[in-house]
């Protein structure tokens, strides 16, 4: 029942299990918020850019 209610509305249990380890960062919330949303094509879509950015910066940073 608590699942489907955090579900339902776009919540994460780690707020109120381990709520010193939420970052009060409202961009990061909705990005984690739409992320649970996504089906499983879009959360590899999402993945895979979030990787390539991070290639991209370690190959500037090694420049």
């Amino acid at each position: 029942m608590l699942n489907y209610l955090l579900h339902s509305l776009g919540l994460s249990a780690d707020a109120i299990f381990y709520p010193e380890k939420v970052a009060d960062d409202p961009e990061l919330d909705e990005l984690v918020r739409l992320f649970h949303v996504y089906d499983e094509r879009k959360h590899k879509i999402v993945l895979s850019l979030v990787n390539s950015l991070v290639d991209s910066r370690e190959a500037i940073i090694e420049e």
